[in-house]
């Protein structure tokens, strides 16, 4: 499945916006239990945030009080994707 990740600044406008992929939404929520899952999309005025969705689906999302904290929990998603393609490249070695 192609999720996307979305960074939103403090007034809503996007900062990044990049397309991952895994197995399946319970593989999502299990590799990036770490962020909230708040399943709306509702924001905290002037909050930095992290929106992970499917299609049109909102699934995760985290508010934060500052960018570098954003900046944090984007580095740790990122090392939950990498490690999911390593896994997935062990798999089909033959």
């Amino acid at each position: 499945m192609i999720f996307t990740i979305k960074i939103l600044d403090g007034t809503g406008n996007t900062l990044f916006l990049d397309l991952f992929h895994m197995d399946s939404i319970t593989e999502l929520y299990r590799r990036l239990s770490f962020l909230a899952d708040s399943r709306s999309p509702n924001r905290k005025p002037g909050s930095h945030s992290i929106c992970i969705s499917e299609e049109q689906n909102y699934l995760i999302g985290t508010d934060f009080p500052n960018i570098l904290e954003v900046h944090v929990a984007k580095n740790q998603v990122y090392e939950q994707i990498i490690k999911k393609q390593h896994e997935y490249i062990n798999q089909n070695i033959p």
